[in-house]
């Protein structure tokens, strides 16, 4: 190896190690800045169900697969309850997200570190891997399924057969749509069909098949089954896909035009787009570039086609638009492009990932804060706790997540507006829905203090100790 082969080796592993570190920092970076989203407060409360229980039990019609609840719980076991061991699981993912494709830097140089920086600086990648959801688990195991099923056809070796059934198994106990995944996969092998059968014709490919299968089942068997205590769990497994295609394509109340994400991409995450569009030339002439287009194209056209559109299912296509755009800028032949359009990507993404996960991470105005919770929660939550440490607490509304998470030291009980109101001697707060009247059946005279909930949704902390 020359003098400047080794220096550019060695420049290479001090900017992944940089990006690395970058990664780490940018996804662990004071977790509790941004308050909880309804959806996070009931991923907090289904762990805690697991901590009381001991069991996980899947509904098919709701609330995606079981690997996640359990990534939290463990957390919460690690380290206790907090918006760290929350959200940290979705930051591991997020960190692993940016450091898979730097695994690839001996097969793909050039490729590798510039897919590493757009993972990293991605403003969606960046605010949803800080945000205690399935999506970025989902799209780390998405990532290393095709990436799996790339090397095994550019390798033709079923040796990577195992590694990718257990990729699967975990991407289809996170979350329903994990079978976007899958039809990518399945047309990736059809497309490269005479690798996948040159790879069939190993001596040892019985054991590759059978150590596959038995990770793939054993994994996807134990966590649906809550590790073999509710076996219940596997027949409802395989009634959730029905439910989760039938709300994709009604939309369920969160309804977009089939633009909303390309939208979405071309404003904040432009240099993506751009630069993927270069990828689409030069993808073609070879395994993972092809793959990497298919998977960026049936990406766009799928979940534009689906009703069922919010935020955060943007990094679905955010992640394999980063992988062609830094094919793109790996086999560009002008330099003057190459460094003059990265330094300009890097700036474009790092203001609105800056912005958006640090200077605005929850107001209005923010396109990933999709109708967040309100920092007047915390506040009034904190307020509660310092008058009374250990209150005994009535939320008296029918919508009120994440509050949950942040009474979780207060003995509390939950009572739909619909319902009258109990005895007040039963409690120290009530915290009532402000919209209609139920609230005026609260004493006139006890101390209150209203806060927003999430736009449009108002709530009452009222005092009623001593009140009768």
């Amino acid at each position: 190896m020359d003098k400047q082969a080794i220096v550019r080796r060695r420049w290479v592993v001090v900017a992944g190690a940089a990006v690395l570190a970058l990664a780490i920092i940018s996804r662990l970076a004071l977790p509790a800045l941004r308050p909880l989203h309804h959806d996070e407060g009931v991923n907090y409360w289904f762990a805690q169900r697991i901590s009381e229980s001991g069991q996980f039990r899947y509904d098919p019609n709701n609330y995606h697969g079981p690997l996640y609840f359990f990534a939290v719980f463990f957390s919460f076991l690690a380290f206790g309850v907090s918006e760290l061991s929350l959200r940290l699981p979705a930051m591991i993912s997020g960190i692993a997200l940016v450091a898979i494709p730097l695994v690839w830097w001996r097969r793909e140089p050039r490729f590798a570190l510039p897919a590493a920086v757009a993972l990293l600086l991605s403003p969606s990648m960046t605010y949803y891997s800080r945000y205690s959801i399935h999506e970025s688990s989902l799209v780390l195991f998405s990532l290393a399924a095709v990436m799996l099923t790339v090397t095994l056809l550019q390798r033709r070796d079923l040796a990577f057969l195992p590694m990718l059934a257990a990729a699967v198994a975990l991407l289809v106990t996170t979350k329903e749509t994990a079978v976007i995944v899958l039809a990518v996969m399945g047309l990736i092998c059809i497309v490269h069909w005479r690798r996948g059968l040159a790879a069939l014709r190993q001596p040892h490919k019985w054991e590759y098949l059978a150590l596959a299968s038995a990770l793939l089942v054993l994994v996807y068997v134990s966590l649906f089954s809550s590790f073999f205590r509710y076996l219940p769990g596997l027949a409802d497994s395989l009634q959730g896909f029905a439910p989760w295609l039938s709300r994709g394509f009604e939309g369920a109340g969160h309804n977009k035009p089939w633009t909303y994400y390309l939208l979405l991409i071309s404003r904040f995450e432009l240099p993506l787009l751009l630069w993927a569009a270069v990828g689409l030339r030069y993808a073609w002439r070879e395994v993972a570039g092809r793959s990497i287009a298919l998977w960026a194209i049936f990406a766009l056209v799928v979940y534009s086609a689906i009703d069922y559109k919010t935020p955060w299912l943007v990094i679905n296509l955010v992640a394999p638009l980063a992988l062609l755009g830094a094919w793109g800028f790996a086999h560009v032949k002008s330099r003057a492009l190459r460094y003059g359009g990265g330094v300009a990507s890097i700036a474009f993404l790092a203001v609105f990932a800056v912005q958006f996960s640090w200077l605005q991470s929850w107001q209005v105005g923010n396109p990933y804060a999709y109708e967040h919770t309100d920092r007047s929660v915390v506040t009034a939550a904190q307020a509660l706790t310092r008058i009374l440490p250990r209150a005994r607490v009535l939320v008296w509304a029918d919508e009120y997540w994440p509050m949950p998470f942040y009474l979780r030291q207060h003995q509390v009980e939950y009572w739909s507006i619909k319902q009258p109101l109990p005895p007040l001697a039963r409690y120290d707060f009530i915290i009532a829905a402000a919209k209609g009247d139920a609230w005026k059946s609260l004493p006139p005279a006890a101390p209150r203090q209203p806060f927003l909930l999430r736009p449009g949704v108002f709530l009452l902390l009222t005092d009623v100790r001593g009140q009768q």
